[in-house]
């Protein structure tokens, strides 16, 4: 089944953009679904713009496409607009975004942004630009999908359109390799572990072999890469690991001094104020237990060039979390260990030693 496409924006200032973004993905055998085409199934008893929002949750990719005009109201509270409204729609079910902003309202934006007397100025072709310039920042501020490309011509969008949609199909080919990838991982790791392991004429290190399989498992791919870039070599984190009994511990062993703070995104927070050389942003599914439509608070942490990390609370929680639960499987081997060796030594206790019988001298 062809993969369906929502194309949103105002129409009548847009039609021209909105027809060749039309085109392009026909042409490579996607489904364009636009209302003034018939690819909204009004429902009885159900406003148009309703009946739009209800077709983005069940598209897989929206182009979203911010031009001058902000557009009408919606139909049901009238406080922001339609396509506003549709981009909500689809932030909050996770459809695949890609959008793009008329050039020439980003640098309206830029005026507008840097003086307080511009807020006044009448920007030829904006029906609302102080409403429209919001919704671009929207877009900008969200963690995720906040890519924005800037277009002039009709041309721009085609081209950088096939780009993105070339962009996502390498991503999900790669989604499709990586389990593959991650199997193989792991069977070098071990491969790598009894190789050590009969080249010192031992048993396998359980406890390495186990760590490693854990940073391997792509439900923990954030702590993964968190060691990555603090400590680099994942393998000298592994010591650390054994040693300390939580996160806190860790991080105290590893020489990491961390600073908690509130903000949502650490990079952007920090990157005025410190030289950073790397941030990470994510959703932690993993521990989330919440409702259908209820999204997990986003992790963020940041590092500058002194080592120095920044993170927010909900990262802190999340990597306790996870620390706690390879600790937890690091103490299944050592109990298992034990129980082992307990076993072995009540078996030798119980095995009676075979008394001598006396030869009688009598024939």
């Amino acid at each position: 089944m062809a993969p369906t496409v929502f194309i949103s924006s105002t129409i009548e200032d847009l039609h021209h953009v909105r027809d060749a973004i039309r085109e392009t993905v026909s042409e490579l055998g996607y489904q364009p679904i636009m209302s003034e085409h018939g690819g909204v199934g009004y429902m009885n008893e159900t406003a148009a713009d309703v009946a739009c929002y209800q077709t983005v949750k069940e598209c897989q990719l929206m182009i979203l496409i911010i031009g001058k005009r902000y557009g009408s109201k919606t139909h049901d509270s009238g406080l922001v607009s339609v396509t506003e409204h549709e981009y909500d729609t689809c932030m909050e079910h996770k459809p695949r975004l890609i959008t793009f902003v008329d050039g020439e309202v980003l640098n309206y934006k830029r005026v507008f942004d840097c003086s307080p007397k511009a807020r006044d100025v009448n920007y030829p072709g904006m029906d609302n630009a102080t409403a429209t310039f919001a919704f671009i920042n929207k877009v900008r501020n969200e963690s995720v999908r906040n890519a924005i490309i800037p277009f002039s011509s009709v041309s721009d969008v085609r081209s950088q359109l096939k780009q993105q949609l070339a962009a996502l199909f390498h991503d999900l080919l790669d989604e499709h390799a990586n389990p593959a990838k991650s199997a193989l991982d792991e069977i070098m790791v071990e491969v790598k572990t009894i190789r050590d392991a009969l080249s010192k004429d031992s048993i396998p290190d359980m406890r390495f072999l186990t760590v490693f399989k854990f940073l391997l498992d792509d439900q923990n791919q954030e702590f993964r890469q968190f060691l990555k870039v603090t400590i680099a070599d994942v393998e000298n984190a592994i010591p650390l690991i054994y040693d300390a009994d939580d996160f806190d511990s860790f991080v105290k062993k590893a020489n990491m001094v961390i600073e908690i703070s509130d903000v949502q995104d650490c990079f952007s927070a920090f990157r005025s104020k410190r030289n950073l050389i790397h941030g990470s942003s994510f959703a932690p599914s993993r521990f989330f237990w919440g409702t259908l439509n209820e999204k997990p608070a986003i992790c963020s942490y940041a590092i500058d060039s002194d080592g120095n990390i920044m993170m927010n609370a909900q990262t802190h929680e999340f990597f306790i979390k996870i620390y706690a639960d390879l600790k937890k499987r690091l103490s299944l081997i050592v109990d298992n260990k034990s129980q082992n060796a307990n076993n072995r030594s009540s078996t030798a206790s119980n095995v009676s030693t075979p008394k001598l019988c006396k030869r009688s001298s009598n024939p």
